[in-house]
């Protein structure tokens, strides 16, 4: 026995497929503004939880400084993502680079041009590295990953070789002067962080290069055969990303006065990127939320200091939070190829 008139059928199927769409259309508000919704959120629950802690001008320039450096990795990084790069090993190149510089620098006592100069070329050799490695073709994540593996070796071989006790100090006058230098007092970092956004913007979205980025991320097969040359921007991204990581490095060398093997805050730049939007996969992502996903996490670390969490506990939520952005990435690209 037919279920209803022919009529009545096609009215649940319109009905049916409208509802799968106005979901699907919830969903994908939620997922293109809820790191939004969640940073407002956040900043209530601190807010509410540690009123006389969280509420002062101090707390927002200990966000912004601890947002500064590794921001300015992250907006890199983010290009490097949407190209369809995963680099890997941001912390281990941050944590050589600022080595290799507090030995020429502290140790050798080279000026401090010479020490810059000698790191630059350094970690564009790193970049180059990962750069051939994927032009054979390993996979950029493996690729990364064994050449994080190869700068920590270097990084503790630094170590060694200097026979310093975990770490080398810097306490030259140049070096700590930069890194706390302010411009109408505010640590230069923080309007250096917001300046890469600003040049990051400019080339993904006002650029022939950034459209070649978005190109080959979302479809390299198709970019290829548009003339776009893969390997080239791929060599641009890795490398200019390991330059900056690099600087990076020093700058919290220099406000933390000492270098050490891994640079604490550079190994959340993926958690980040994925929690703004940036597709594991590369091609999608938008380098403005990625700045909402540091600001998010930054305030997370200084909100829980603030409330006095646990170490343990707060490696547990940083964790909880990777499987969390991993997880949002999942669910956009199913719905993105429905």
């Amino acid at each position: 026995m037919a279920s209803g008139s022919p009529v009545q059928r096609a009215y649940s199927r319109i009905a049916g497929g409208y509802g799968r769409s106005r979901n699907k259309q919830i969903i994908q508000f939620l997922l293109d503004n809820g790191l939004f919704i969640a940073f407002v959120l956040e900043l209530i629950l601190f807010a509410v939880a540690a009123p006389d802690l969280f509420i002062r001008s101090r707390t927002l320039e200990a966000i912004l400084r601890l947002s500064g450096p590794a921001g300015i990795v992250l907006a890199s990084y983010t290009i490097t993502l949407i190209s369809g790069q995963i680099d890997l090993s941001t912390a281990q190149v941050g944590g050589m680079a600022s080595l290799m510089f507090a030995a020429v620098f502290q140790l050798l006592e080279w000026p401090l041009g010479v020490a810059l100069a000698l790191t630059v070329v350094l970690t564009i050799a790193v970049g180059l590295l990962s750069s051939y490695l994927i032009k054979q073709g390993i996979p950029s994540f493996v690729s990364t990953l064994a050449v994080g593996v190869v700068c920590g070796g270097i990084g503790f071989l630094i170590i060694n070789l200097t026979k310093q006790p975990g770490m080398i100090r810097l306490v030259r006058p140049p070096l700590r002067d930069i890194a706390n230098f302010e411009v109408l007092g505010v640590p230069f970092v923080i309007p250096l962080m917001f300046v890469a956004y600003a040049i990051g913007w400019v080339v993904l979205n006002q650029t022939r290069f950034g459209a070649h980025i978005y190109a080959m991320g979302g479809n390299p097969a198709a970019a290829a055969l548009n003339g776009i040359n893969a390997i080239r921007i791929a060599r641009i991204v890795l490398v200019t990303n390991a330059v900056i990581t690099g600087m990076a490095g020093i700058l919290i060398a220099g406000r933390q006065l000492a270098a050490q093997p891994g640079v604490e805050g550079l190994g959340q730049s993926l958690t980040a990127a994925l929690f703004a939007g940036v597709a594991l996969s590369g091609g999608s992502g938008k380098i403005e939320r990625t700045l909402i996903g540091l600001l998010f996490l930054s305030t997370l670390t200084i909100g829980l200091g603030i409330l006095n969490v646990a170490a343990p506990v707060r490696q547990l939520i940083f964790g909880s939070a990777f499987v969390f952005a991993i997880l949002l990435d999942s669910i956009r690209q199913q719905l993105a190829s429905r």
